[in-house]
């Protein structure tokens, strides 16, 4: 092992996405832990199929998934297809029992892609498992940060609020503390069914899935994020 040989870092956007609450699913059902996670990382997968975007990758984890992307397009191209597909999803189960929820993160900054660490750096690591590491602070820094965001929601990290790619001189930053995948258009019913998973579990406690105490807490969340602006996802936009 010799870092002197490790490939340059390279500035991009890292986004943590996961399962809310599947710790505690997978210690009272493997069945129902195994449904959801599989559910999730299908749609991930078959997303990463459709787009034709070579600098987007995917490092899928148990119940979540790193996606990196080096500029916001890249980034919107495989995250609004994601959360649209899950949210259609989690609208069309009439179970509750059988309804799980997203949330994510977005950080940027320099980060090593395993795949980039040739054999003189690191001759003893196979490439199959190089392919599935992923290195650098923004990666720490979206999944710190996702405990922040709403549910379906997407929290920006102070990162990708200061920094950016340089696009025609300047620097383009994500700006607020949330990402907005979502159009208008997406959010009517999302909001009602969000809204009686919730008081359903508010109205039975004994289910582990989600912890009553915060569930008004999730809620002023969902009203928050899911209040459609005017000019929806492009209010993240901003040049320096």
């Amino acid at each position: 092992m010799n870092s002197q040989w490790f490939p340059a870092r390279q500035n991009e956007y890292v986004c943590w996405l996961d399962i809310m609450g599947i710790a505690t699913i997978l210690v009272n059902s493997i069945d129902q832990a195994a449904n959801f996670i599989l559910k999730f990382q299908s749609q991930v997968e078959r997303v990463r199929k459709q787009i034709s975007l070579d600098a987007v990758r995917v490092y899928p984890t148990m119940d979540g998934v790193y996606i990196t992307a080096e500029d916001q397009t890249q980034l919107r191209a495989i995250l609004k297809p994601i959360y649209s597909g899950l949210c259609k999803e989690f609208v069309n189960e009439p179970d509750v029992l059988h309804q799980s929820i997203v949330r994510g993160a977005i950080a940027f900054g320099p980060v090593i892609h395993g795949e980039d660490i040739d054999d003189t750096a690191c001759p003893a690591l196979s490439q199959e498992t190089k392919q599935k590491i992923l290195l650098g602070m923004p990666v720490s820094h979206a999944y710190m940060s996702e405990r922040l965001a709403p549910p379906f929601g997407i929290y920006i990290h102070e990162s990708a609020r200061a920094f950016g790619p340089i696009v025609d001189g300047q620097m383009v930053v994500l700006s607020g503390p949330y990402y907005y995948w979502y159009g208008a258009q997406d959010v009517q019913v999302l909001r009602v069914k969000l809204d009686q998973y919730f008081e359903y579990y508010f109205l039975h406690p004994h289910y582990p899935q989600i912890d009553a105490t915060k569930i008004k807490q999730y809620q002023l969340l969902i009203s928050e994020y899911f209040t459609p602006k005017e000019k929806g996802a492009v209010r993240n936009v901003e040049t320096k």
